[in-house]
Formats: C-alpha cells, structure tokens, sequence
C-alpha cells in the first residue's frame, strides 16, 4: 500500500507556516516510509490566495502520473499530531472506499473540511473525484479567474467547490456509500487524534498562527529531529529502487519485508565509494513486539560481489521501533566500484525496511586531520 502526503502553499505569505508543519509531516513519512510531495508557488494565476487551488491540480497531475493507494491532502497550516499513530494499520481495512473526509459540517455528514482529506487512488471513484475537483476550478474562464481579487467572493472557493461536488455525489448519484465521513474530534484526516489544522479561527492575528505552529511542532518532534551528518543525504535508496534485490523478502511499495524464512532480506545497492569513512542506516520498521528474536538480523557490506567483507555486525537491540533501526560504521582504504548492502535475517525476524543509506563521515575541522568517530555522531535522529 503506497501513502503519499501534499502540501501545498504560495511562496510568499505561508511559505514560512509550511515550513514549520511540514516538519512534522515529513518526519513522520521518513518514519513510515511514506512518500511526500510539497509545492511552493502557485498552478494558476497570480495572487497568493490563488494557491488555494493548488491542490486540485496536483491531484489532477497525480490522476495523470498514474499514483496509485492513498493520497493525504493537507493545508499549510495542518500537521502531524500523532507522530506514532499507526496510518498503515488504519487504512488495512479501508481499500473498498475512495475517500476520507473530516464531515458534519453544520451536522451534515458529506459537508467537509477541505484542509485535511485522503483520496485512494486505487480506487476508480477516487481518482474520479480528484479529476472531477479539477474541473471545478480548471473550467472558469481565463477572463473570470485572472480579474477576481477577493478570495471566497469573486470566484468559489476551494472547500465550497469540494462541498459542492460531494453533495452531487451523495445527493443525485446516490454513491456517498463509497466514502467515509468522520467527526470532527475523532477523524483521522483532519481534526482529529493523528492530523490537526490551526485555523484561522484559533489565533487572532496571522503571524500568531505561525507562532503557535512553531512552538507546537517543535514540542510535537522534540527528540524526533532529523539529524543528519555533515555530508547530506550521501546515497540513499529506498528498497523500491530496481537496484536493492531479495531473495527471501516480499517488496510491497513502501519497502522490503521479512516472510518468515532465513536468509538475504535485500542486497544491493552496487555503489561506487571513494576511499574514506563511512556510516551504512537502515530505515525501517519492526513489525512485532520488540526482542531478541523479532528483531535480530546481520548487517554486512561488502564489494568485489562480496568477495570483500568491509563490515558485518549483528544487531538485536534495535536503537528504535521505527524510523532509523541501526546504523553501522565502516572505513575503506581504496576506492570501491560495486559496494553492496547484505541483511541476512532468519525465519523469526519480523520488520520492513524501507530504505538503505551510506554517507561519508566528514568534519568542517578537517583540514586539522580531526574527523567524527562513532560517539560524535549525532544519535538524537528522531
């Protein structure tokens, strides 16, 4: 099951609450191994509050980039709540509908809240839905679009247009069945125990909203950050990518996971890497109570089509439940052509893997020949 989170905002007057909410939203999909999209500018013409129709082609664009499974859509001023709610297993029992919306707005159940909703893009309504959204905004004539200039009053706005479209399809299609509406307080999507929106309504001045965001998401990640030493993302390859292989794992598309058989998980990725030091991670998740047995598995890295061990380490007490589950450390004293990742594990491992990384371990005080061992690392990464 494929997760993708978007968000969207102009760049000039909500770019900076974006960068505050989608901390969260981020670190919550590199915990999960969940996709994540964020557009900045505006589709369609030229005033800031014109990116309220951003979303609308976006998801139209994804209907044309044939994405598949679930789509959560939130606004620049929604984040994640919850950072260890358990979506996947949310969303195990829901691939019949196309939509989740927080509804019972003024009691109504299909009048929703347009800040927050999930669409299946597996689902043929559900694709539908995000094409028929489209048009709502795609057919107003250039004339109206380009000369209105006060938003929710010159042309209709993005949550009436989403209404508007829900009510033809509950009211004259009779398919509302193919949806879920939830409360406001216990939905998922926004609203609720996992997403929440700061409105408008919940600060009295713009760049309180901002502030309070701020300080919201910042108590929401503390100890979560994402650290990364000094050289970047490095090589990082989600186990999707056609250049990690298994032989007794089952690639889903957010990873590899175990199948209760021993041997290799994954191998790959077949890297070059220049001689220097290095850390190997592996992103993932455990899929079981956490001990000795369910978690145990070998890290190796080797080259020369494995002909060269350059580290192997055994790992059982992982450094956590999801997101970075170990991290290795390994030197090499000459340039390697076809580096590769090996985790072995046996028939009582129970976890994902949903991405490989390698990164070169540097220090701005290296022309003093220091470099970072082990303990200097940074270990608060989630």
């Amino acid at each position: 099951m494929t997760v993708t989170f978007i968000q969207t905002a102009d760049s000039i007057f909500y770019h900076d609450m974006i960068g505050e909410t989608s901390k969260s939203v981020r670190n919550y999909c590199l915990r999960n191994g969940f996709r994540y999209e964020c557009f900045l500018g505006i589709k369609r013409g030229t005033l800031p509050w014109h990116a309220a129709y951003n979303r609308q082609y976006i998801l139209k664009e994804m209907v044309d980039r044939n994405i598949t499974g679930w789509v959560f859509y939130l606004d620049s001023d929604a984040y994640i709540e919850n950072i260890d709610f358990d979506l996947s297993d949310y969303l195990k029992d829901k691939g019949q509908f196309a939509g989740i919306f927080s509804g019972y707005v003024n009691n109504v159940p299909h009048w929703v809240n347009s800040g927050g909703f999930a669409l299946n893009f597996s689902h043929t309504l559900g694709r539908r839905l995000a094409t028929d959204y489209w048009s709502f905004v795609n057919n107003i004539p250039d004339e109206k679009y380009n000369k209105a200039k006060i938003w929710e009053k010159d042309i209709e706005d993005d949550q009436s247009m989403l209404n508007s479209l829900l009510n033809r399809y509950v009211e004259d299609e009779g398919i509302g069945y193919n949806f879920i509406f939830e409360r406001e307080g216990d939905s998922v999507v926004n609203l609720g125990p996992f997403i929440w929106q700061h409105i408008r309504a919940h600060a009295p001045t713009f760049r309180d909203r901002v502030s309070n965001l701020t300080e919201t998401v910042a108590q929401i990640t503390k100890g979560r950050e994402i650290a990364w030493p000094d050289d970047g993302p490095g090589y990082y390859f989600p186990t999707t990518h056609t250049s990690i292989k298994t032989s007794v794992g089952k690639k889903n598309p957010n990873g590899v996971r175990t199948t209760g058989k021993d041997g290799a998980l994954l191998y790959g990725p077949y890297i070059q890497l220049r001689e220097g030091d290095y850390c190997i991670r592996l992103f993932g998740k455990l899929l079981a109570e956490k001990d000795s047995s369910t978690s145990n598995f070998e890290l190796s890295v080797t080259e020369n089509s494995g002909g060269n061990l350059l580290h192997t380490s055994s790992h059982q007490d992982l450094r956590n439940n999801q997101g970075i589950l170990a991290e290795a450390f390994f030197s090499i004293s000459h340039e390697c052509l076809d580096v590769e990742a090996v985790v072995r594990v046996n028939r009582e491992t129970n976890l994902e893997i949903y991405a490989v990384q390698f990164l070169k371990i540097i220090t701005g005080a290296e022309n003093f020949g220091i470099r970072k061992t082990e303990k200097e690392l940074p270990h608060k990464i989630w």
